[in-house]
C-alpha cells in the first residue's frame, strides 16, 4: 500500500493534481478500481472523490453487483458515491458489438457526470496487463505506430475536451492491486463474462496469464515504441515548426519539396497525416492509407509531371508543383450547409468564423435567414470576372478554392464571397471572414512574408454583377 501511494502521489504531481481537487473514479468493484479508490482516498482530501459506478444492465446480476458495490464503498467512508445505470431503449448490443458498445455507453455516462458536477479529472484502474492486452488487440486489428505504443496515461476525449482521463496504473500488476484489497480485508466483485471465450480481449488475456515470459516481452516492447515514438514526433514538431507555412486567409499548409523529400518517409507519412487530420478536424483509420499514396505519387511518379495532384482522402488533397518546388495540402470541398442571419457569428466548418454585422443602424432589421455554403466548379467563371474586376493580387490553388465559403440567398443568389472580395450592396451588412485553425495545427500557424502584408481593397460601391 506505501509503495503504491507514493507511485499515486509521484503520477499525481506531474500532472499538477492537487489533494483538493475533485476527481471522479470509476468503480466497478472489481480488485483494480476498488485499489484505486483506496489509494485515492489516501491522497485527496474528504468528500473531493466521486465514485462512480455503472449498472451496465446486461447480465442477469448486474443490478445486485452494483449494490454490493455500494455497500463496500460505504463502509469505507466514500461519502460522494453514484450509481449510474445504461438505458439501452430495449436495443440491447450484439454479441460481436457488446464490448464497444458497453465501452462507449460507460464513458458517456462518466464524463457526463463529471461536466455535469464540474469534475475536471476522472481516475480509471488499467494496469500493466489491460496495457498488453490493449497492445496485442491492436496489433490484431492492425494499428499504426501510435496504437501500438498502447494507452496513455492521460488522456480527453473529442466530446468532452475539458475533463482529463487519468491512468496512474498502467505500470502497476494485478497482483499488487489485489494485495491492497486484501489489506483492506475486501472482498471485490469477480466479473465471470471476462472469462468467456466470445471476447478476444479475454483469449488474449487467458493467453498472458499462461505466458509469463511473453507478457514481459511485450512490455519491454511498449516501452520501446513509446520512446520511438516520442523521438519520431519530435522531429514532425520540429519540421512543422520550422519549414509548414498556414496560408492564414484561405487556411491551407505549404513548404519547400526539397525540405520535405530530405525526410524518412514514416516522417514524411506523419506528417501527411497530421496535415489531414487537421483540415478535417478528426482522426480517420485510412489517413494513413491515403497519405502512403500521395508519398508514392508525388515523389516516385511513374511519369515526371511539372504539376501533380493526389488525394490523401476523399476531402483532402496534396498539390505539387515541381516548377516552383512547393508542395501544398488543403481541403477540396466542404458539403456543409450553415443558417446565418445578420448580426449572427457562425463557425463553419469547424475552419472558417463568418460574421454579418449590420452596416446601416437606420434601417430596420432584417429577419431573413442566408445560407453558408461552399464554392462549387459551375461558379468558377463568376469567381475570375469578379477576380479580374478588383484585381485581386493572389488566390488559392485551383484545387482548393472550391472549400472556401460564399453566402447565398434562399433562392441561391451569391450575396458574399468573402475570399474574392465581392457583396451584395442590397444588403445592408458587411461580411467578415476569419480562419480558425486547429488546436493542433496552432503551432504551425506562421505567416509567410507574403500574407504578412494583408491586401488593401477599396470596394468599388457600384461594383455589382449578376451571376
Amino acid at each position: 500500500m506505501q509503495r503504491l501511494l507514493q507511485a499515486f502521489t509521484s503520477f499525481m504531481t506531474r500532472q499538477a493534481v492537487r489533494p483538493v481537487d475533485h476527481v471522479a473514479v470509476s468503480v466497478s468493484g472489481g480488485c483494480d478500481s476498488l485499489a484505486l479508490a483506496f489509494v485515492s482516498q489516501s491522497y485527496f482530501k474528504p468528500n473531493c472523490i466521486h465514485a462512480l459506478t455503472i449498472d451496465h444492465q446486461i447480465r442477469p446480476h448486474c443490478s445486485e453487483e452494483a449494490v454490493l458495490v455500494t455497500k463496500i464503498l460505504e463502509n469505507n467512508n466514500f461519502n460522494l458515491h453514484r450509481c449510474l445505470k445504461i438505458d439501452w431503449h430495449n436495443e440491447q448490443p450484439t454479441t460481436n458489438k457488446i464490448e464497444h458498445r458497453c465501452r462507449e455507453e460507460r464513458y458517456k455516462l462518466l464524463l457526463d457526470y463529471c461536466n455535469d458536477n464540474n469534475v475536471k479529472i476522472l481516475l480509471t484502474a488499467h494496469h500493466l496487463f489491460d496495457q498488453m492486452e490493449t497492445v496485442l488487440h491492436r496489433f490484431q486489428m492492425g494499428s499504426s505506430l501510435n496504437g501500438m505504443k498502447g494507452m496513455e496515461p492521460k488522456t480527453t476525449f473529442k466530446t468532452h475536451p475539458n475533463i482529463y482521463i487519468l491512468r496512474p496504473f498502467l505500470n502497476e500488476t494485478k497482483k499488487s492491486l489485489q494485495e491492497i484489497c486484501k489489506e483492506k480485508k475486501v472482498n471485490w466483485v469477480t466479473d465471470y463474462s471476462n472469462f468467456s471465450p466470445l471476447f478476444t480481449r479475454n483469449c488474449l488475456r487467458h493467453i498472458l496469464a499462461h505466458n509469463p515470459v511473453l507478457a514481459t516481452d511485450i512490455s519491454n516492447g511498449i516501452f520501446f515504441l513509446k520512446n520511438f515514438t516520442h523521438e519520431t514526433q519530435n522531429q514532425v514538431n520540429e519540421f512543422l515548426r520550422t519549414h509548414l507555412v498556414l496560408e492564414p486567409e484561405y487556411g491551407y499548409y505549404y513548404c519547400p519539396v526539397s525540405t520535405i523529400s530530405k525526410l524518412p518517409h514514416p516522417i514524411i507519412l506523419r506528417i501527411f497525416t497530421h496535415l489531414s487530420s487537421c483540415l478535417i478536424h478528426g482522426s480517420k483509420h485510412f489517413l494513413k492509407i491515403g497519405a502512403a499514396r500521395v508519398y508514392r505519387n508525388l515523389f516516385h511518379p511513374n511519369i515526371e509531371k511539372p504539376i501533380q495532384k493526389t488525394t490523401i482522402t476523399s476531402d483532402v488533397i496534396a498539390t505539387i508543383d515541381r516548377s516552383s518546388g512547393v508542395i501544398s495540402i488543403g481541403k477540396t470541398r466542404c458539403l456543409e450547409k450553415t443558417n446565418i442571419k445578420i448580426g449572427e457569428t457562425k463557425l463553419w466548418d469547424n475552419r472558417f468564423e463568418i460574421s454579418l454585422k449590420k452596416q446601416d443602424m437606420d434601417t430596420p432589421d432584417s429577419d431573413e435567414t442566408y445560407i453558408i455554403r461552399s464554392l462549387s466548379p459551375r461558379e468558377q467563371k463568376f469567381v475570375f470576372r469578379a477576380v479580374r474586376r478588383i484585381k485581386a493580387t493572389k488566390l488559392p490553388v485551383i484545387h482548393y478554392r472550391f472549400s472556401l465559403p460564399i453566402i447565398v440567398d434562399k433562392a441561391d443568389t451569391i450575396v458574399y464571397m468573402p475570399h474574392f472580395f465581392y457583396r451584395d450592396y442590397n444588403v445592408n451588412a458587411v461580411c467578415e471572414c476569419k480562419f480558425v485553425p486547429h488546436p493542433r495545427s496552432m503551432h504551425t500557424l506562421r505567416k509567410s512574408k507574403k500574407f504578412e502584408r494583408r491586401r488593401k481593397y477599396v470596394a468599388d460601391d457600384e461594383f455589382h454583377m449578376d451571376f
